[in-house]
């Protein structure tokens, strides 16, 4: 019995766009706390 996984196309495009999200947000919270002091700066 073959037993195989396949990485869909879906998935991978999926992945990249989460950690593209995941960095840019990365680097709103970076750029704002010098400035703010808050790390969410709306509900702190």
């Amino acid at each position: 019995m073959l037993n195989s996984k396949t990485i869909e196309k879906e998935n991978i495009v999926a992945d990249q766009l989460n950690g593209r999200f995941a960095i840019v947000g990365s680097i709103a919270v970076i750029s704002a706390y010098p400035i703010n002091s808050q790390i969410i700066p709306v509900f702190i």
